[in-house]
């Protein structure tokens, strides 16, 4: 790692300063609100040629595009009220901040700020939503975070006892039983905001009850910053414990599958999928160096099409919306966007999703062996078929003509062009990923 990108840190939290202390004004003035967030993000991004880790800059690039998304749908962001957009433009710029730092700090201590800093703007721009389960699903979130804070700060206390240095230890460090009691304790924090089980109840609520554009910028930007920091911390412990990680990652994927094909509510059923997908993830950290590139080629390809399945959500409401209520709640443009995005999720080529799924279990074959990769593939299919659930409802309101609805379709139109993007060109990213 080249050490923090300062520049885009800076260019979003003061775009978040400038943004509260404009917020009178921009209260009444939606798209003025969103094009300013939208200039932070866009400068975050070009500061990010100062240096950033993963391939460069690509981190920060992804980070900041999944921001741009967001940003766009801010006008039909669900408040319960509606003077605190510019507060919830806000949180969102420092949730970024916060990944671009848990994902890029050059030591411990960055990564946990970066870390509680993501946590705490996620909880606070979910609790602003409308509807009776945000206040009740952000405070579950807000105190598991604060748990998740102690063992990163206990685990921290550990590895600097041991070698006396707050930064990353090196691969082949000598391992006493301190130095791994902090490891696991760190990657056990960095776990909780991945979601991986049994560490996902407080993620499980958040995902399902915040806003959708909300929710869906909570996770892309948590799974994007805790999978890159997992990355860096989890072959130090060797590995033993990376077979751990791997097999905690297929528990992962068989429990959120078979939990999401019990779903008749489309958010429930993104909800789980999100574990299921972080159980993925986790098989590829897991897999070490064969797994490195597979994973943030992964997190990326998902968090697109996420963004793109949240955006189509976006504006239907703080209610639960059954399948058969999709397409009235959503139009014409919206169900074809959600029938792309859930299509991508399930992997079907040429989709990204598709060839993340190929990436991935390329890697746990090579490093975890065939069993734990055709149990894998096993729960890939199976999430294929929950995907799939409402496609027929929202494929019937394709055949019939509907009107143009231009309420929020920027975030939709962006969240689809990237979507498109790495099903066109997905050896690019995955170029750039390569090391």
């Amino acid at each position: 790692m080249a050490g923090l990108p300062y520049v885009s840190i800076a260019c979003l939290v003061a775009g978040a300063l400038l943004v509260l202390a404009l917020a009178g004004p921009l209260t009444q003035r939606r798209w003025a609100l969103a094009g300013m967030g939208l200039l932070s993000a866009i400068a975050a991004a070009a500061g990010a040629r100062i240096g950033a880790g993963l391939g460069g800059p690509l981190a920060v690039y992804a980070i900041c595009a999944f921001l741009v998304v967001t940003l766009l749908l801010t006008p039909s962001l669900e408040l319960q009220y509606a003077q605190q957009r510019p507060e919830s433009a806000a949180l969102l710029l420092l949730a970024g901040a916060g990944t671009i730092i848990m994902a890029t700090g050059g030591d411990l201590l960055q990564m946990t700020i970066g870390m509680e800093t993501l946590s705490l703007s996620s909880a606070l721009l979910v609790v602003l939503g409308r509807g009776e389960a945000v206040a009740e699903a952000a405070f579950k979130y807000f105190v598991l975070a604060a748990v998740s804070l102690t063992a990163l700060i206990y685990g921290l206390g550990l590895i600097y006892f041991s070698t006396g240095s707050i930064g990353l230890p090196p691969p082949g460090s000598a391992m006493s039983l301190s130095l791994l009691a902090g490891i696991v304790l760190m990657s056990a924090g960095f776990a909780f905001e991945l979601a991986l089980v049994p560490l996902h109840w407080g993620a499980l609520d958040l995902y399902s009850a915040g806003s959708p554009a909300a929710a869906g910028a909570v996770m892309a930007l948590s799974k994007l910053g805790a999978v890159v920091a997992l990355i860096r911390l989890v072959p130090i412990a060797g590995s033993s414990y990376l077979f751990v990680i791997g097999m905690l990652g297929l528990l992962t994927a068989i429990w959120g599958t078979l939990a999401a094909l019990g779903q008749r509510e489309i958010r429930r059923l993104l909800a789980y999928s999100a574990i299921a997908h972080a159980g993925f993830l986790a098989m590829a950290i897991g897999s070490g160096a064969a797994g490195a590139s597979a994973a943030v080629f992964y997190v990326i390809a998902y968090g697109a099409t996420a963004m793109l399945v949240f955006a189509a959500l976006a504006g239907a409401g703080p209610d639960a919306i059954s399948f058969a209520e999709l397409p009235a709640k959503l139009g014409l443009q919206r169900s074809l966007a959600l029938c792309i995005g859930l299509m991508s999720l399930a992997g079907i080529p040429p989709l990204p999703g598709f060839w993340a799924k190929l990436a991935l279990f390329g890697s746990t074959w090579q490093a975890l062996g065939p069993v734990p990769t055709i149990l894998g593939v096993a729960a890939a299919v199976a999430a294929a078929v929950y995907y799939l659930y409402p496609v027929p409802d929202l494929w019937s309101t394709l055949r019939l003509p509907g009107k143009l609805r231009l309420h929020g379709n920027a975030g939709v139109l962006a969240a689809g062009a990237a979507t498109l993007l790495l099903t066109i060109v997905p050896g690019y990213l995955w170029a750039l990923i390569r090391p």
